[in-house]
């Protein structure tokens, strides 16, 4: 029997094939694990990381998507009131024209005369006012007065 640096023990029947040591092959077994271990951690890590970007990705996108949504309703709304201010503008126009046509006193008369059955007044008959001259009493004054009046009563009635 020949040993060799203790690692290798050769017998006489086993010189061609020779029986390999457990020991080398649990450090290699650990080798093995540890790199193994090692590889798991890195895969691990890889689908976090891919996990996290799809994640990431996804609320990005709905984020996207709510925006473009918002300003697609705020586009509605401006052409919804740009209608409203076009239809506002139309019916300010046909006010105008109408008010054109009331503001000529042959159309009022003739209007008051025809459809109304109102008849044209006499020179004589007709009454004016000149409501420049005529006063009237506000009602913030007579208040004011009233209260008054009923302080002085209650204080003619305690002292």
């Amino acid at each position: 029997m020949l040993v060799e640096k203790d690692k290798n023990v050769i017998s006489g029947n086993t010189v061609l094939k020779p029986k390999i040591t457990s020991v080398p092959k649990r450090q290699e077994d650990k080798k093995h694990s540890h790199k193994t271990k090692i590889e798991k951690k890195q895969i691990l890590k890889r689908r976090l990381r891919l996990i996290r970007n799809i994640g990431l990705s996804f609320v990005v996108a709905i984020v996207i998507l709510f925006r473009y949504s918002s300003i697609y309703r705020t586009q509605g709304d401006i052409i919804k009131k740009q209608e409203e201010i076009y239809n506002v503008r139309e019916q300010n126009e046909s006010m105008r024209v109408e008010l054109i046509k009331f503001n000529n006193l042959k159309y009022i008369e003739d209007i008051a005369t025809t459809k109304l059955k109102m008849k044209k007044p006499n020179a004589g008959v007709a009454i004016y006012c000149n409501l420049d001259q005529v006063e009237v009493p506000h009602g913030e004054k007579v208040v004011e007065e009233s209260k008054e009046g009923f302080f002085e009563k209650i204080k003619n009635i305690l002292f």
